[in-house]
């Protein structure tokens, strides 16, 4: 470890350069009034930036200073703020030094910033690096670079819990909606179902639930198991409190206990069971009525140790607190009123917003996020329709009057994802719309749960780009290997190939008598090499520049016009004439610019290759909207194509044309590009008539 150096106290030098006299020598040329910064303000303004390790690195490839937050110094056991090893560095990070090096290389040789991701594997723990390196130039001059490293990981664990607290919490409000109105005969396998879609939701083998009988006795009510696992055996149907005094003194103080095998129980009798039913998790949930024990909501998992925070736990005991109610509110009607205020409170404390519409239209309830959201007074807005709670948003009442009316006529759950934009402000909501039915099963009523998903959702789109990046990076690092193997396997042969034959066509020409016939082959050789050196050049090429894959609306005779204006000094001189039809009606549609253009340029290119000399060859392409499509027909009178050969015109490397005309690959690309944005293409072709391709592109709001 470290020695705590002796300028800890001191800020990062933020203006190192290449050396000492370098440095005097940029302030002589450019003189410059010091700023000075109050170094405890300074400091407090790091200290601010959490989990975030700062390294100063010069073009010598060496650490000049550093600093690193608190929390990260704390975890990674560090004695100074200033670490100025990099071997200190990679050891508490697991970063790659490979990548590291090369983007700070690539930063001190373009004075460009560079922004990359990095997952690794720390223990057990999976950690998401941010890494943000820029450039700090003195007069035109890199002379240093300043790199942040970020540790993401609790916004990564942040979308986590809330993608699973927002699925469990759906499923605790299904079963309040699902046990409202269910026959007293059916409780029972109710509550199995509930406790079988819990426990799959959670990953837990097992669940049940003991009822408190007398003061000393649980009894197991109901039950639900894997099959591989089976039930509880004959032996555990029956259970003595005080055979389980350190359990049952936390359950009756109400305490929800998560509890492990490798971990002391205190309890012989449940380290036993726990042994003997492998069991790695056991979750018990007390069950109450009244704040008093009735009971208690158990489950267990056999294959993994379950890790779970305070938040989740709670899910689970408001879980247990459904059950209760679910089995006390049909022995008094006071009991369903309880229950009911219980919910309300559970309603009035979320952030979520919460409505209830009734069938006709008028809202019965709001909770207080919703009020707040909508900013109206319960009493303005109870028993209003829909256009008089939105008056200033008239598109967003008709929006969710016929939600409601939806999910009224299906009676089915329905989950909308909205994302609203107005003016700087952009938003994201997951809403619910559930239907509460009355005894006869009839819909009288709609609940709508609303939840703001900005902040994770945001965390999503940050990941995904950070996934899309790392596959392009490996793709680019695949190809790149690729073309350099195939640079050294054909390159080398070919250039060696091209100078004997160089040299034997000489001698040749020279040579008395003169051979024409070995001299035209020979020619005809140095031809060949060279198309294969274009070969090699191009997948190269491909190899730097891999495709894009962004989207926008495109103009169809804009880009179309462009292709046929590329192709018309080719097409005059093969005797075609192009004409198109059609395309200044068309409404634009959701693609990729470049796979657009290497669309028509195939197809148009196919057919003029295939035009018959001294006939009149035309290629007429026309399109038109169709449904929720368009359709565009390239249609030529060329040579066409033989019937055989139409079921394999789209398979890869499979081509009619001469070696030096095509490689078969133009249309395999035609067809997967299409396909990869919903479109399709089909084909229609008589030898000696011509051929016509069906090209159909999905119409997409942007």
């Amino acid at each position: 470890m470290l020695e705590k150096t002796s300028n800890q106290s001191q800020s990062p030098n933020l203006e190192a350069s290449r050396s000492d006299s370098s440095c005097e020598s940029l302030d002589s040329r450019s003189p410059r009034t010091p700023t000075h910064i109050n170094e405890k303000t300074f400091n407090a303004i790091l200290d601010s930036i959490q989990d975030t390790v700062v390294l100063l690195v010069n073009e010598n490839m060496d650490i000049v200073d550093s600093w690193i937050s608190k929390e990260l110094l704390k975890s990674w056991a560090g004695q100074s703020r200033r670490q100025n090893d990099f071997e200190w560095f990679f050891g508490v990070t697991s970063l790659s030094r490979n990548r590291f090096f090369q983007s700070i290389e690539y930063v001190l040789a373009e004075a460009e910033s560079l922004t990359y991701y990095e997952r690794v594997l720390n223990g057990s723990d999976i950690i998401f690096f941010e890494i943000n390196i820029s450039a700090i130039v003195n007069d035109d001059a890199t002379v240093s670079a300043v790199c942040y490293v970020k540790d993401k990981s609790k916004e990564h664990q942040a979308l986590q819990l809330s993608e699973f607290r927002m699925r469990f919490e759906s499923i605790l409000m299904n079963m309040s909606t699902y046990f409202i109105n269910l026959p007293s005969e059916q409780i029972v396998t109710g509550i199995c179902e509930t406790l079988k879609a819990i426990s799959e939701f959670a990953g837990m083998d097992r669940a049940f639930l003991y009822e408190l009988v007398d003061d000393n006795i649980v009894e197991l009510k109901i039950e639900w198991y894997q099959q591989e696992f089976g039930p509880l055996q004959s032996d555990l149907k029956s259970i003595k409190i005080s055979d389980l005094p350190n359990v049952s003194s936390k359950l009756i103080n109400l305490e929800t206990l998560l509890i492990h095998s490798d971990k002391n129980v205190g309890d012989e009798m449940l380290s036993g069971l726990l042994k003997r039913e492998d069991t790695k998790t056991m979750l018990l949930v007390p069950m109450t009525r009244d704040s008093r024990l009735t009971g208690f909501l158990g489950f267990e998992s056999m294959y993994e140790y379950k890790r779970w925070g305070l938040e989740t736990l709670n899910l689970f005991k408001l879980a247990a607190e459904i059950l209760s109610n679910v089995l006390s509110r049909y022995e008094v009607q006071n009991r369903l009123r309880r229950s009911e205020e219980r919910f309300r409170a559970v309603f009035e404390s979320t952030d979520d917003r919460i409505f209830i519409w009734s069938k006709t239209g008028n809202l019965l309830y709001a909770n207080g996020a919703a009020l707040n959201h909508i900013n109206k007074e319960r009493e303005a807005v109870f028993g209003k329709k829909y256009t008089e709670i939105f008056s200033d948003a008239t598109d967003v009442a008709l929006l969710w009057r016929d939600r409601v009316v939806q999910v009224s006529k299906s009676a089915e759950i329905l989950h909308v994802h909205d994302h609203i934009c107005e003016g700087s402000k952009e938003e994201w909501v997951d809403s619910t719309l559930t239907p509460l039915l009355a005894q006869d099963g009839s819909v009288f009523a709609v609940a709508i749960i609303s939840r703001d998903i900005t902040e994770s959702e945001t965390i999503k789109n940050e990941l995904n780009v950070y996934r899309e990046k790392m596959m392009r990076t490996e793709q680019l690092a695949s190809l790149g290997v690729l073309g350099a193997t195939v640079a050294h396997e054909l390159n080398q042969p070919l250039t060696v190939l091209r100078l004997l034959t160089q040299q034997s066509l000489r001698r040749l020409k020279k040579a008395k008598p003169r051979d024409d016939v070995a001299i035209e082959n020979l020619s005809d050789s140095l031809s060949e090499l060279d198309n294969a050196t274009k070969i090699v050049q191009r997948f190269r090429e491909f190899a730097r520049k891999m495709p894009r894959y962004e989207t926008a609306q495109i103009n169809l005779k804009k880009n179309l016009d462009k292709i046929v204006a590329a192709l018309l000094p080719l097409a005059k001189k093969s005797g075609v004439s192009i004409k198109t039809q059609g395309f200044s009606k068309l409404p634009p549609i959701l693609a990729n610019k470049g796979e657009l253009d290497q669309i028509f340029f195939i197809i148009i290119q196919n057919a003029i290759q295939a035009a018959v000399p001294g006939k009149a060859n035309t290629i007429t392409i026309s399109a038109c909207k169709s449904g929720g499509n368009v359709k565009i027909l390239f249609k030529d009178n060329c040579r066409g194509i033989e019937r055989e050969n139409l079921p394999k015109i789209f398979e890869p490397f499979f081509t009619t044309k001469s070696a030096k005309d095509g490689t078969g690959l133009g249309l395999s690309i035609v067809k997967d590009l299409l396909e990869g944005r919903g479109g399709k293409i089909e084909v229609e072709s008589e030898l000696g008539v011509g051929t016509c391709f069906e090209v159909n592109f999905p119409v997409k709001a942007d």
